[in-house]
């Protein structure tokens, strides 16, 4: 057991450093506020911060990423927002270097970056599974050298992991790893899937699979979740009509931003290779929310409904086609007395007042059932 009276210099050289870590809050006010970190994504990420971006899998996640970086190395448009020119390295784990390179050369094209862009470096990593603490000092290198990355982009996260992702204390460990590139002095981004089961029902900074780290640590998250597109819906058609019957993937796009005010949900297209924004869709609920559950139970009460009335309409017919062969006019009395179906006279009675939506057939001024 430690003596308390005896000195001990690693417990004080920490309390030291903590103790000069304080301010005091009028040195840092008003006029003597520090400048804020340049926006390389405006509204959205500031330099040397990190950003998180969910979504299922296999929905375009790595287009997004590298739709992203090209708009980055360029100073273009990326989701409505401003980007400042990077100098951008985007590390990729998932496909190999030919498919990287026709990948943004893909992106490049469809975006209208036909331009050299000497500031986008790509780093093909499949098979080598680097220890994000490698990246980490890989980049401190290129740093300390002279040259600079204003971006580092790391396509997929779970690669670079080193533990279990539902352990608070491993995936710590590899935001500090994280972090510790950021300290470097550039912005840190990256994908991240999200949990089994429907996104829609959870809240965006919970979406992310693993430990609840991944939905707190990064200063921004750009959440990407299906949207629930009612069948025969005008939406449906529009569709089907403005990406000329190719199949497209409709997702919600929802901000949780640490540093800037939440800009507000959009409603995007996954057109291959591209996000289109696409605001039509804005009143359309998010597969796996309260919304959609309602929205896919009306649309089976409407069928049911519909399918309710053609059966009634079909039992009517029938009964009028009775009503001319036994040469009676068809009154709702002759009428309901041919019905094939089990029902009570009052409820016929019902199905046959004018306006009534239960059936197409109505009793008149003079009691005679009519066709609308």
């Amino acid at each position: 057991m430690r003596d308390p009276e005896r000195p001990n210099p690693a417990r004080e050289e920490a309390i030291a450093q903590v103790m000069s870590m304080f301010y005091n809050m009028d040195d840092y006010t008003g006029e003597n506020l520090p400048p804020l970190k340049e926006e390389v994504i405006s509204g959205v990420l500031r330099l040397g911060h990190t950003m998180q971006i969910t979504a299922k899998s296999k929905s375009g996640k790595s287009w997004m990423l590298a739709g992203l970086a090209v708009a980055l190395a360029n100073g273009g448009m990326w989701m409505g927002h401003d980007c400042r020119r990077c100098n951008v390295a985007y590390f990729d784990t998932e496909i190999d270097k030919d498919s990287l390179f026709k990948r943004f050369d893909d992106v490049k094209r469809r975006t209208g970056y036909t331009e050299r862009t000497d500031n986008l470096h790509l780093c093909p990593l499949r098979g080598k599974v680097p220890d994000i603490n490698e990246v980490a000092a890989a980049v401190e290198t290129v740093m300390g050298s002279g040259d600079a990355f204003d971006v580092v982009v790391l396509d997929s996260l779970y690669s670079f992991e080193t533990g279990d992702e539902n352990s608070v204390g491993d995936m710590r460990s590899l935001m500090s790893a994280l972090n510790r590139i950021s300290a470097c002095g550039c912005s840190v981004i990256w994908s991240h899937h999200h949990a089994k089961g429907a996104a829609g029902a959870r809240d965006v900074v919970d979406r992310g699979a693993g430990s609840g780290i991944f939905g707190r640590a990064p200063d921004a998250i750009v959440d990407l979740t299906d949207i629930a597109i009612k069948p025969d819906s005008e939406e449906e058609a529009y569709l089907a009509e403005h990406f000329e019957g190719r199949r497209v993937l409709p997702l919600r796009v929802s901000y949780v931003l640490r540093e800037f005010p939440d800009p507000g949900q959009q409603s995007v297209v996954f057109d291959w290779p591209l996000f289109v924004r696409c605001p039509m869709l804005d009143a359309c609920p998010e597969r796996g929310s309260a919304a959609a559950y309602a929205q896919a139970g009306n649309a089976a009460n409407v069928a049911k409904n519909v399918d309710r009335r053609v059966e009634r309409d079909d039992a009517i017919a029938d009964a009028l086609m009775r009503c001319a062969r036994d040469g009676v006019l068809p009154t709702r009395a002759n009428v309901y007395e041919r019905l094939p179906s089990d029902c009570s006279e009052s409820t016929f009675r019902n199905w046959t007042k004018r306006g009534d939506s239960r059936t197409s057939y109505y009793a008149d001024e003079d009691n005679m059932i009519i066709h609308e």
